[in-house]
């Protein structure tokens, strides 16, 4: 798997340096450093085996490791590059769009690097998880694992956020077409930034009391050791507080994503006021690409998501542990779609992609000239 990685990253390598030759040190050649240390960390820590302290083992456990880790291979590469696609080839009549996409693919990569390096395994009918992953080599304290699974709701809160403010921004610029290009940057970015801290505040609120030592789990866990074990309140307020919560954010976030593409519709291929035939046209096609892109999330990682809460709501359901760790494959992968729709939904950004081929084959042609030439010539 390492000798895989470091291919595909010195491809990628090669790709961005043929793209951007006088830039061939700093951020690219860190960029690209973490990436390949990423490639040989994720074969070394997971040969580790936490597991072997506990007494719980399932034959499907490494199957479900190596799938996040072939996961996390793929997508942070791809999701940086993404990232630095839409950063630096986006149109300037679309700059304020590609605000909220790198809003999304900022949450959403979030989440997924805590996936990547910290794997939340479920320890059921008990409503524990172990951590396992690159960093479970380093760490064993159950307050880590709190966090860890505290901070990726939080990204996933967020990342929901994201989503669902671009429906209102929408609505927004179709309603004022003719004023659209006055938007305020500046209030923008406040609105955006007030609605993620009161969703982050919500979340560690609800959840703050949800987790609980190891030792004080009503019961016991029964347990053979407790060594990268972490646990959470099985009943009570405690643990209907964030899980009720939760449900009510998704379904507020989608009661929010259905109401305005209502309206959208309506004001575009109904009751529309856009004199301007291009305009309009163009209009609709943000509104596809933004139903497309959403349906991606809802499906792939929205719904894997609920099933996951479910596990935890009610960790003695049957295969309520399979079910878990199905979801979280799921949700790790639907952002790597989400990024390749981005990429190939945007004209400009598809004309970028392509050109990065075009240099990269070019590369790839003169270096096979050139060694033909020199053969010939000895």
């Amino acid at each position: 798997m390492a000798e895989c990685c470091s291919t595909a990253i010195g491809l990628l390598s090669l790709s961005v340096f043929s793209r951007f030759p006088s830039r061939r040190c700093g951020r690219e050649f860190l960029i690209l450093a973490v990436l390949r240390m990423t490639c040989l960390v994720f074969p070394l820590c997971n040969s580790y085996a936490p597991s072997s302290a506990c007494s719980m083992v399932d034959w499907y456990q490494n199957l479900y490791n190596r799938a996040l880790d072939v996961t996390a291979i793929i997508h942070i590469p791809l999701k940086l590059f993404t990232i630095g696609i839409v950063f630096f080839k986006t149109p300037a009549e679309f700059r304020h769009n590609s605000y909220f996409t790198l809003n999304v693919l900022f949450w959403n990569f979030g989440a997924n690097l805590f996936f990547s390096f910290v794997h939340l395994y479920p320890v059921y009918p008990l409503a524990c998880f172990r951590l396992d992953g690159p960093l479970s080599c380093f760490v064993e304290n159950e307050t880590v694992g709190h966090v860890v699974f505290i901070l990726i709701f939080v990204c996933v809160v967020n990342a929901a956020t994201a989503l669902v403010i671009t429906f209102p921004y929408r609505y927004y610029m179709v309603k004022n077409s003719q004023s659209a290009g006055q938007v305020d940057q500046d209030k923008l970015f406040k609105i955006c930034l007030v609605l993620h801290v009161l969703a982050t505040v919500f979340w560690i609120a609800a959840s703050a009391n949800w987790p609980i030592s190891y030792v004080a789990y009503p019961g016991g866990t029964g347990l053979a050791s407790s060594a990268y074990i972490f646990c959470f309140n099985p009943d009570g307020w405690h643990k209907l507080l964030p899980v009720l919560g939760f449900y009510a954010y998704i379904v507020l976030a989608i009661s929010i994503v259905i109401v305005f593409a209502v309206l959208l519709f309506v004001k575009l291929y109904v009751k529309t006021d856009i004199t301007n035939e291009k305009t309009l046209k163009l209009q609709r096609q943000l509104l596809w690409k933004l139903v497309i892109q959403t349906a991606i999330i809802l499906i792939l990682g929205g719904i894997p998501m609920i099933f996951a809460v479910f596990s935890v709501t009610f960790p003695d359901f049957p295969y309520a542990k399979q079910i878990c760790l199905i979801s979280i494959v799921f949700m790790c992968n639907h952002g790597t779609l989400y990024s390749i729709a981005a990429l190939t939904m945007m004209k400009s950004y598809r004309a970028a992609l392509l050109q990065i081929v075009c240099r990269r084959s070019n590369v790839v042609i003169v270096k096979s000239q050139a060694t033909f030439v020199t053969k010939s010539v000895r």
